[in-house]
This record gives structure tokens, C-alpha cells and sequence, in this order.
């Protein structure tokens, strides 16, 4: 049977365990409804327990035991769902431990990518940093003639073989024009 004093700290523990509920819902944002939800779920559950108690000590009272077997039955119950409890909490501890590993063997990873690209920085001379330099804008020079090339190769595509030949035809007879001109202007002067 609790003594006064153990119920007026029991008392005073659901009262602190209130306070701390509150503060936590505060800082996850949950509604004043869902905290008076919640605190009216804890005063009942409170109240549950402290009837039980009052009915439990006035059995003793009385003369009335319950049966051992019944309290074991409670007790055997609480343990398996507090070994249940503790396996869903050490499984997901363990997801995030591997969590943190793979983080921090990307950070080394990181680490030493960036330490591999200061030691090849560092070994160039500056000769060959201009021509890295160099190397990379006619890289991006040549990129830029593909894709034109790349443009003109899809519009030559659209034509038909006799619209290419007609086109080629009409260059030739024009480069022989151009020829003839030339030569013409050549006799004159």
C-alpha cells in the first residue's frame, strides 16, 4: 500500500511529465486541441490508476487478495511489450547507425577526392595550366561546331536525295558560272 507521501510524488511526477508534454507539443506545432486531447487522455489514465489503487487498498482492507496469478499475468504482459518496445527502438537505432556510417565514409570519400584535386593542382606547372586553360576552350569550341553541324546534318536530313542532287547541281553549274567570270575578268585587264 503507498504511503501518502508516494501518491503526493506520484502526483507531483504526472504533473512535471504534463509540463514536459506541453513544452514538446509546443515545439512540434501541435494544436491547443490536441494537447487538451492528449492531457485529457493523461488525467483519465491518472484517474484509472489511482481507482485502481483505492480499490486495490481496500481490498487489502478488507481481507480480499487478488490472486497472484493475476498480477503475474499483468507484469508478464507489461514485459512483453516492453521487450517489443525495446526491439522496434534498437532496429531503428540500428538503420540510423548505418545511416551515419554511409554519411561518414562519403564525407572521407569527399575528403580525399579533394585532396587527391589539390595534390594534381598543386603538381602543374604553369605552363600546363594554360594549356589545361587552352585544352578546355577548344573542348568547348568543338562542342559548339558539333551541335552546329549536328543542326545543319538535321535540316539536310529533311530533304529528299533528288532535292540534295538538284541543290548540288545548281552549285556546280554556279561554281562554273563563277569561273568563267573569273577567267573573263582576268582577259580584260
Amino acid at each position: 500500500m503507498p504511503t501518502p507521501e508516494e501518491i503526493k510524488r506520484q502526483r507531483e511526477y504526472n504533473e512535471l511529465l504534463k509540463e514536459e508534454g506541453r513544452i514538446r507539443a509546443e515545439r512540434e506545432g501541435r494544436t491547443a486541441s490536441d494537447v487538451y486531447t492528449r492531457e485529457s487522455v493523461d488525467n483519465a489514465a491518472s484517474m484509472v490508476s489511482y481507482a485502481q489503487q483505492l480499490t486495490e487498498d481496500a481490498k487489502e482492507q478488507a481481507g480480499y487478495v487478488r490472486s497472484k496469478a493475476e498480477a503475474d499475468k499483468k507484469l508478464v504482459s507489461l514485459a512483453r511489450q516492453l521487450s517489443t518496445s525495446a526491439t522496434n527502438i534498437t532496429a531503428e537505432l540500428g538503420r540510423e547507425a548505418e545511416v551515419l556510417k554511409q554519411i561518414q565514409t562519403d564525407r572521407k570519400l569527399q575528403r580525399n577526392i579533394e585532396i587527391e584535386l589539390a595534390n594534381a593542382r598543386a603538381q602543374l606547372t604553369e605552363a600546363e595550366l594554360v594549356s589545361a586553360s587552352k585544352l578546355a576552350g577548344l573542348g568547348a569550341t568543338r562542342e559548339a561546331q558539333q551541335n552546329k553541324l549536328k543542326v545543319l546534318q538535321d535540316k539536310m536530313s529533311k530533304y529528299s536525295d533528288k532535292e540534295l542532287d538538284n541543290l548540288n547541281g545548281r552549285r556546280t553549274e554556279d561554281g562554273k558560272r563563277l569561273d568563267l567570270l573569273k577567267e573573263e575578268e582576268k582577259t580584260r585587264f
